[in-house]
């Protein structure tokens, strides 16, 4: 009996230890996404961009946070992607410069330090688009996107940081790679590709070479993203969360291995709040979400139950200063380059931010590189500026711009300033209906005497129907109206004199889409003096715009070229002979 007892006590010691290493018991050990110190629970990172440090917070099961560490203070340099890059169970970070591109790996210790680092590359047009186990070999691999064509590159990782083998997922300027996860339980991690142009969001089930094995369309639907997966019901098959953004409804999917949608669960709807992280906070296997208002900035951790209904919940903070990372990179103009006809240089602008991404500077250089002038913008804590003051190139202040704000965020006070003998120049005070419309617009001059006075009228729907200015005696000077077709879009504005007599009039034309495709320019007697219609690219945003006179003749046209972040990079004028007039060429930080 003791013989027997103990072989089945050796073969049960290997049974067990066998289940521990299996591909579905390994990854739910590693369930707690973010985790920095290897409690089984999520952590935080946070960019604080009032003194531009970057934060992490070791969470309790409470969702309070203790024994915080400040990784680096600096508004250049944020948290790309994070995963666990040597397969310690500790979660490492990837640090990025916004301004030179360089991607770092950061392998870090349970307590917050960096225990070593391998730079991974250095190119600024070039962004971490998502991590995972690509390869079911426990080592963290990334997705880098190319913003200059949109191509996606998987890069299988080795324990070292660097890289094992890469392959090309796809090049395509419209399509973005919204999420990754374990969506099949199969221990390699999956994508979820979204095509901007029209909505269309598919799961693609990957091989462990990173070539797809099949795929599954979960929607289609321009105005819905994923914005974020993890496993809720705690069944080793990751969901995910499905957001409206026209609604503000957010929708929990439960999962089927076969990528099909087993049940779902409404969070919540709001269109000031979004799912700004998800992850295991409390240890319990079942995935958190964190709930974000944009607007209050506020940031309350929800502990879920296996159902996705929510068992309680802790606001984290509130305000706009703190900022949950890794976020989705927002390119920030860098340079604006003026060209003429033979690619002479015309000039050029440089833009500078703060570490909350506010432009706090822009400087103006001539063709040949010497500074024009500068402007320099100053914020409340709302993030809305306050004081925008224009400089020489001599650094003398010309002119200086200060707003304040009702309790709406509404401007209500916009004085300008002669920056050499700081005497005001011009007021402009407004009214508002409510918040976002104004009812009255009113000019002073100098001394504050009412130069002119605009009152604003609306529809039912809150739109302007109406817009009169009046001078210092109170007599009308002239008025605008507006129309509005069946969808609500303007259709028609028209301006009179005091009289009432028709100046002239624009009528809006839109395709099925809701897209303005033409507008045309009439004079008082109906006759049309000149036109210009508008084409878009394969995601609706607008690729040429051509100017016709009144006799159908070609004026002109403007093209315009984006990156695959949706940002200008070009702006070209052209005759009507097709001659190239001018360009403008824009260079962004991601």
């Amino acid at each position: 009996m003791g013989k027997r007892h103990s072989k089945f006590s050796t073969f049960l010691f290997f049974v067990v230890i066998l289940v521990l290493l299996s591909p579905s018991t390994a990854r739910h050990a590693r369930a707690a996404l973010s985790d920095f110190n290897k409690d089984g629970r999520s952590d935080l990172l946070l960019r604080n961009s009032s003194n531009a440090s970057t934060v992490l917070w070791f969470m309790n099961a409470d969702g309070t946070h203790s024994g915080d560490k400040t990784l680096w203070t600096s508004k250049d340099s944020t948290v790309a992607a994070t995963g666990d890059f040597n397969n310690n169970g500790i979660c490492d970070l990837i640090k990025r410069s916004s301004s030179t591109g360089q991607a770092v790996l950061w392998f870090m210790n349970a307590d917050g330090t960096r225990k070593s680092y391998k730079v991974l590359f250095t190119e600024p047009k070039t962004t971490i688009a998502g991590t995972g186990d690509f390869n079911g070999d426990g080592i963290c691999d990334l997705i880098q996107r190319k913003m200059a064509n949109g191509q996606m590159v998987l890069w299988f990782m080795n324990a070292d940081g660097t890289r094992k083998s890469y392959k090309v997922l796809f090049t395509e300027p419209y399509s973005t790679i919204t999420a990754t996860g374990d969506f099949n339980k199969n221990g390699i991690c999956d994508l979820i590709k979204r095509d901007d142009a029209t909505g269309r969001t598919v799961l693609w089930f990957m091989n462990a070479d990173g070539t797809r094995k099949s795929y599954k369309v979960l929607f289609t639907d321009r105005k819905s993203t994923v914005v974020a997966t993890g496993d809720v019901d705690n069944d080793g098959i990751c969901d995910l969360i499905k957001r409206n953004a026209s609604t503000g409804q957010t929708v929990l999917w439960f999962m089927n291995a076969d990528g099909t949608k087993k049940s779902e669960k409404e969070l919540f709807t709001d269109t000031k709040s979004t799912v700004a992280a998800t992850g295991d906070y409390n240890g319990d296997g079942i995935c958190d979400l964190i709930k974000r208002n944009t607007s209050t900035g506020q940031a309350a951790l929800w502990f879920l139950n296996a159902d996705g209904s929510r068992k309680s919940y802790k606001v984290l903070f509130t305000g706009t200063e703190l900022a949950l990372i890794p976020a989705p990179a927002v390119p920030k103009l860098a340079k604006q380059s003026i060209f003429g006809t033979a690619g002479q240089s015309m000039g050029y602008s440089t833009y500078e931010y703060d570490a909350g991404g506010r432009q706090i500077k822009m400087s103006s250089y001539s063709a040949t590189g010497l500074l024009v002038g500068y402007t320099k913008t100053q914020y409340n804590s709302e993030g809305k500026p306050i004081k925008v003051s224009n400089y020489s190139a001599a650094g003398q202040l010309m002119q200086y711009i200060k707003t304040s704000y009702n309790k709406s965020g509404d401007a209500v006070n916009v004085s300008t300033y002669n920056g050499y003998t700081n005497l005001l120049m011009l007021k402009v005070v407004t009214e508002y209906k409510s918040p976002g419309k104004p009812s009255k617009v009113t000019e002073y001059g100098a001394t504050g005497v009412i130069s002119k006075y605009t009152v604003y009228d609306y529809n039912e729907a809150g739109k302007p129907v109406k817009v009169a200015t009046y001078n210092l005696a109170d007599e009308l000077t002239g008025y605008v109206t507006y129309e509005y077709n069946k969808a609500g879009k303007q259709s028609k504005v028209s301006k009179y004199g005091p009289t009432g007599l028709l100046l002239k009039y624009t009528a809006y034309q839109y395709n099925s889409s809701g897209l303005q495709i033409k507008v045309s320019e009439y004079g008082a007697t109906g006759v049309i003096s000149e036109y210009t219609v508008y084409e878009y690219n394969a995601v609706g945003m607008p690729a040429k715009t051509s100017t016709y006179d009144f006799t159908d003749q070609l004026k002109g046209y403007v093209t315009t070229l984006y990156d695959a972040a949706g940002m200008i990079t070009k702006v070209s004028s052209y005759g009507p002979t097709g001659l190239l007039k001018q360009y403008t060429t824009m260079d962004y930080t991601y």
